[in-house]
């Protein structure tokens, strides 16, 4: 939102950038008046990035080049820690996490050997015909540690509130406490789903990809298949409170599914 500051004269016609680069000038900056959403200033370096054909994955570097760009440092210091929301917000006593904090280690290390097998690969002449394709893969795994890591906290706040709900409803087959329950077993369940959507990805990069990096590709699909198992796992040992009996059956299914198709993934690859 837009807000008019006559005194700072904040705002100005669209058309002052056009005017100012006819005399070889450039317009001052932008400025942010408060608080703005971590998404915004992604969304405005994800732009900049698309238009100026960069490769930046990191969100510290799409903020700094979304600073830049907009010239939110022209006129005043913006500093992303105290004007980003999410930056400036944090959790002063964060939850223990109930999925094993190695198995998480795995998942982490799974998707940084696959993008830096990626990055090792874009870029470089040898390979310049993959650029393209490396472009749209390697997003999705370097991004991906840290968004398959917020599963683990997603995991022991749904856990919590499940066994608030027993002790609250003092029954754990009581409405209430199933439905905390289907939640509580429904984020190791698309823990899954997440990472068996990284196959795709892992296998392009093991035609494609950098031939001196193959091992490293090899150790990746092997911690994104004991990440699916420690998943699976979860969610077994969870179904067996589940009283709706279809239910049960067809998320168990499921998460055997999954965990039989990363273990002929992670033999193909």
């Amino acid at each position: 939102m837009a807000v008019v500051l006559e005194k700072r004269g904040n705002l100005k016609p669209f058309r002052s950038k056009a005017i100012a680069e006819s005399l070889n000038l450039s317009v001052v900056g932008s400025e942010l008046v408060g608080l703005v959403p971590l998404s915004a200033l992604l969304d405005a370096a994800n732009f900049y990035i698309q238009r100026e054909n960069l490769m930046i994955l990191d969100d510290d570097q799409k903020v700094k080049l979304a600073i830049d760009r907009l010239g939110l440092n022209s006129l005043y210091s913006f500093d992303p820690k105290e004007r980003i929301i999410e930056w400036k917000v944090e959790s002063s006593d964060p939850p223990k996490p109930l999925l094993d904090l190695r198995l998480t280690q795995f998942i982490k290390e799974g998707a940084a050997l696959g993008s830096m097998v990626g990055l090792l690969t874009y870029g470089k002449k040898q390979w310049e015909e993959f650029d393209s394709t490396m472009r749209d893969i390697i997003p999705p795994l370097y991004g991906g540690v840290d968004h398959l890591l917020r599963f683990v906290e997603a995991d022991t706040n749904a856990f919590n509130k499940y066994v608030e709900a027993i002790r609250q409803t003092k029954n754990a087959e009581s409405d209430v406490a199933q439905t905390a329950l289907l939640n509580a077993i429904n984020v190791p369940m698309e823990l899954e789903r997440k990472l068996a959507s990284l196959w795709s990805v892992l296998e392009t990069i093991s035609k494609i990809g950098n031939p001196n990096c193959i091992s490293d590709v090899q150790v990746a699909v092997k911690c994104v298949e004991t990440g699916i198992y420690g998943a699976r796992c979860n969610v077994i040992i969870n179904c067996k409170s589940l009283t709706d009996a279809n239910l049960r059956k067809s998320l168990i299914q499921e998460a055997n599914s999954l965990y039989k198709e990363a273990q002929q993934k992670c033999q193909q690859i």
